[in-house]
């Protein structure tokens, strides 16, 4: 339990890391992931890194 707290915790500071690096909301950013993982029918965003780049939406 206290692991999961961690990586959520960890997870949160990514987002806002995204979020103050675009001058964005931190809303905005985790709209925006969201959609994507719709999107990409994916649940987690592990899963939509590799789907992302299974699918071309990331260059290279």
């Amino acid at each position: 339990m206290v692991n999961r707290r961690a990586d959520a915790a960890r997870a949160g500071q990514a987002i806002r890391a995204v979020a103050g690096h675009l001058r964005t909301s931190l809303r905005t950013v985790q709209r925006r992931v969201r959609r994507l993982m719709d999107l990409a029918r994916v649940q987690t965003r592990m899963q939509l890194g590799f789907q992302a780049a299974r699918l071309g939406w990331i260059p290279g």
